[in-house]
């Protein structure tokens, strides 16, 4: 019996190769015990058939949870293709890509993922990740800046306590993260569909069971995967899978945002009434000065010993936005013990 979702990604292989995409694998050991499968872009050729050296913006999209390189991207490849040289990887225990080692966190994935880009001969690159594929795009950012010169994620989460995780399996009606993100029947994968896409698409039981069939194997790798990670890799404005409300408070911070403030207070002297501070993961804080004065003071004060700061300035005006873009890296604040990071927004 046809599988619809296997010729779904036939077509969607032809469409890679008709914007210029070829598959392979790519061993990212010397043992080659760990093969990495790859959409790439096939190398261009001149009119005369010799191999041409045009070098174009390397992006790299990494995909989600469910589903596998061209599954996810597949119909953006062609926009993509035409200025860009693609690269879509299938992540470890995904589509074809493979690897005996018992790893199977997120930084495992990125330096795979980076190990076989460079086999490719990518010197820099754009990493666009999806869901679970912008945790990897996160820790490649972190690991390899060398490679990775700039990040764009969608649908991802920074990180989850286990009092939001309890939450979002009651309102999902599940006991437990390989349940509700690794489902084993057609009601299970509809209700991962529901709440993962903001548009109420309706699906047919013959096809959900079609993607079961072909985009849910490895599963005790997976679930494997899912123990070790501890970010939830969906949430949006129209989500009801990670809400707007649980993204304000990512997860209860060793140091609240008002000891904070006091401790910013404490360490630079000025008014509390001149600032406001947030924090939109552990202990990441985001500090809002109601003046660029105050904020130049603030910046001067940091700036022998940390670097570059970057934090938010109200309001928001277009010199304020031309300050922030002189500013290349974060800085680390330290507030009482804790390192929290001050970030441009």
């Amino acid at each position: 019996m046809v599988n619809w979702v296997e010729v779904l990604r036939k077509f969607l292989g032809w469409v890679a190769k008709n914007a210029g995409l070829w598959r392979l694998d790519v061993a990212v050991e010397d043992a080659g015990a760990t093969v990495m499968s790859f959409w790439a872009p096939a190398p261009p050729r001149d009119d005369k058939g010799a191999t041409s050296e045009i070098k174009r913006t390397s992006v790299v999209l990494v995909h989600g949870f469910a589903g596998d390189g061209i599954v996810t991207w597949g119909l953006q490849l062609a926009a993509l293709a035409k200025r860009h040289d693609v690269y879509v990887p299938d992540l470890l225990h995904f589509g074809a890509s493979s690897s005996p080692p018992s790893n199977r966190s997120p930084a495992f994935q990125a330096a795979c993922v980076a190990a076989a880009l460079r086999r490719l001969g990518v010197e820099r690159c754009a990493v666009v990740g999806f869901s679970y594929g912008s945790v990897v795009a996160f820790r490649m950012a972190e690991a390899f800046p060398g490679l990775v010169r700039s990040v764009v994620v969608s649908g991802a989460a920074v990180d989850m306590t286990h009092a939001m995780n309890d939450a979002l399996l009651a309102r999902r009606g599940a006991g437990s993260l390989g349940e509700l993100l690794l489902p084993e029947s057609v009601d299970r994968l509809r209700s991962l569909f529901s709440a993962a896409i903001h548009r109420k698409l309706w699906l047919p039981d013959r096809l959900l069971r079609d993607f079961l069939e072909v985009m849910f194997t490895n599963r005790k790798e997976r679930g494997e995967m899912l123990e070790v990670t501890k970010i939830l890799p969906l949430w949006g404005e129209n989500d009801d899978f990670v809400t707007i409300e649980m993204t304000k408070k990512l997860k209860e911070p060793d140091v609240s945002l008002e000891q904070a403030a006091k401790a910013l207070v404490a360490k630079f002297g000025f008014p509390r009434s001149e600032f406001s501070v947030n924090n939109f993961a552990p202990e990441n804080f985001i500090f809002a000065f109601a003046s660029e004065a105050l904020r130049d003071r603030v910046a001067e004060l940091c700036r022998p010993d940390h670097g570059h700061l970057s934090f938010i300035i109200k309001p928001w005006t277009r010199q304020a936005q031309a300050w922030c873009q002189t500013l290349t890296k974060k800085v680390l604040l330290e507030i009482e013990g804790i390192l929290a990071h001050i970030w441009n927004w």
